[in-house]
């Protein structure tokens, strides 16, 4: 797999079919993964042969890497106020254990939170008019940036950037379906906290709930982000929702492959794992490590819910199923290991930062057990490495149905994992070997090795596309403005009520007047019958 991506990124490298573009990128530091992807976005683009310059909002003070290694980084100046609310953000990250993720009311209560550092951030690049003036004058090809936070793409229009793709570390939100025109299945789609795929009443209740109150929670800080650039530049003279319209592309990084059907437009690409990079080869510790024991078990929760914010019950299961699989190393993504966590279990390695992908690439590691980030479950669908999935937080939960649903991971509930007779039987099944998961792992590698494209070389063909031709209007929805009473044909609805009302009025007033005429008539004739 490593050499295929090498091979790749040469021939993007000396293959590409356009000049080298002016490309910039808008990152907000929030949320590792998401920085992290906007910093792997941008090397393939520069890897590719063209010019690119990764513009840094601070947003989370505690994230420090920008993700990118190879473009050229600036970065707009802190602001106090953006990093007093975005401290917030970590008391509740440290309380994803206990906090009831798959609740969405639970997200009723981090609106306000989002909405405010969004604000402020938003508010710090809208009003910093030099930098404005700076970008301006790099005349830059194309823009990009990601659909979370939409204040970029404002941000794009006011440095003069003629056009714009949108790209996620995510599968498209359902909240954003409006924005190009399209309405969310409500009633057929699960949503990402969903418990379950198969939409029964009480699923869809539940998905009616959670998709407007992601609405709510993606789209909280936009009329505010909006009223920032009205104050500035003039009313609708920078109008976020149309510049995501009108942008050229949405690559989104859902896999179809072990994602789940939804509608789409062309302008609504799926590359998942574009993003994921050649793996390195793993430093000479690590492979002793995996020589020790035959089956081996990587044990991640990602930056945000840290193993080492695991409340006791929870941790106390999980090293009473190391210890009881001593036939088995667990390396595990521990971020303070001095503290003494398993320091009697020699089959268990603790360590503070692991690289992941290089870890999941080699066949020597059996399984993975996650929290379902998107990016950690596309890494193991590539490498073929089982999953047992324990969802905390957003889309996790509908990320494990989907691993299950392909058949190359199990879902193990959260409530369940202060429990260790069922943590152990549940990591007893995931390694068991030729099982159906082992199966099912090794099937979803095949396909996405064996895939029609690949998926970055589709990413850095649509940038240069958009580059080359600019906005695509033919790809936008037709009528996505058109008000509610015509999308769901309330005027043809009541035309014709009216007209049927109209023809069975008259129907029935004609027969009325021939059943009075004859009737009269009849009434006549007995009368003249009777004289």
């Amino acid at each position: 797999m490593a050499s295929l991506h090498k091979t790749l990124f040469v021939l993007l490298l000396i293959g590409s079919s356009i000049e080298c573009l002016k490309i910039l990128v808008i990152s907000p530091q929030m949320g590792k993964s998401h920085v992290n992807f906007m910093g792997r976005s941008s090397d393939i683009l520069v890897m590719a042969g063209h010019n690119v310059t990764y513009l840094s909002v601070p947003v989370d003070p505690k994230i420090e890497s920008t993700g990118t290694k190879l473009a050229h980084v600036v970065k707009i100046p802190e602001s106090p106020v953006v990093s007093e609310i975005a401290m917030k953000f970590h008391d509740q990250a440290n309380s994803l254990w206990v906090h009831n993720g798959g609740n969405p009311l639970a997200f009723l209560s981090k609106i306000k939170i989002f909405t405010d550092v969004n604000v402020a951030s938003c508010k710090n690049v809208v009003d910093n008019d030099e930098f404005t003036r700076l970008m301006r004058e790099e005349k830059f090809d194309i823009g990009i940036t990601e659909s979370f936070d939409l204040c970029a793409f404002g941000a794009l229009k006011m440095y003069n950037v003629p056009v714009t793709v949108s790209i996620l570390s995510g599968g498209i939100m359902s909240s954003h379906y409006r924005y190009y025109g399209l309405t969310y299945p409500v009633a057929q789609l699960p949503e990402a906290l969903a418990n379950s795929l198969e939409m029964n009443f009480f699923g869809r209740m539940k998905n009616i709930l959670t998709h407007y109150v992601m609405g709510w929670f993606t789209g909280g800080p936009l009329a505010q982000q909006q009223e920032l650039f009205d104050n500035k530049f003039g009313k609708d003279v920078i109008n976020i929702v149309q510049e995501v319209r009108e942008s050229a592309f949405h690559l989104s990084n859902e896999d179809p492959y072990f994602g789940i059907a939804h509608p789409l437009l062309h302008k609504i690409v799926e590359i998942g794992g574009f993003s994921v990079l050649p793996a390195k080869k793993l430093e000479a510790k690590w492979d002793a490590i995996l020589n020790k024991n035959k089956i081996n078990v990587l044990v991640s929760f990602g930056s945000n819910a840290k193993s080492v914010d695991m409340p006791a019950d929870i941790k106390n299961a999980f090293l009473a199923t190391f210890k009881k699989m001593s036939h088995v190393t667990f390396i595990w993504k521990y971020e303070n290991p001095e503290d003494g966590t398993a320091k009697d279990l020699d089959n268990v390695v603790l360590s503070p930062w692991l690289d992941q992908t290089a870890i999941l690439n080699d066949p020597r590691v059996s399984a993975f057990i996650t929290h379902g980030g998107l990016n950690s479950v596309t890494e193991s669908a590539i490498y073929g490495t089982k999953l047992l999935v324990i969802g905390l937080f957003a889309d996790q939960f509908r990320n494990s149905l989907l691993a299950e649903k392909s058949k190359f991971g199990i879902v193990f509930l959260k409530e369940d994992a202060s429990d260790a007779s069922k943590l152990t039987r549940a990591v007893e099944k995931l390694i068991e070997e030729d099982s159906e998961i082992s199966r099912g792992a090794k099937r979803i590698s095949e396909m996405i090795k064996n895939r029609p494209q690949n998926q970055t070389d589709v990413y850095v063909k649509h940038i240069e596309f958009a580059a080359k031709f600019g906005k695509l209007p033919n790809l936008n929805m037709q009528g996505h403005d058109m008000p509610l009473y015509q999308y769901i044909l309330l005027d043809v609805i009541a035309f014709v009520v009216a007209v049927l009302a109209i023809i069975l009025g008259s129907i029935g007033f004609i027969i009325f007047k021939i059943y009075k005429k004859c009737a009269g008539k009849k009434e006549v004739l007995i009368t003249k019958k009777n004289n």
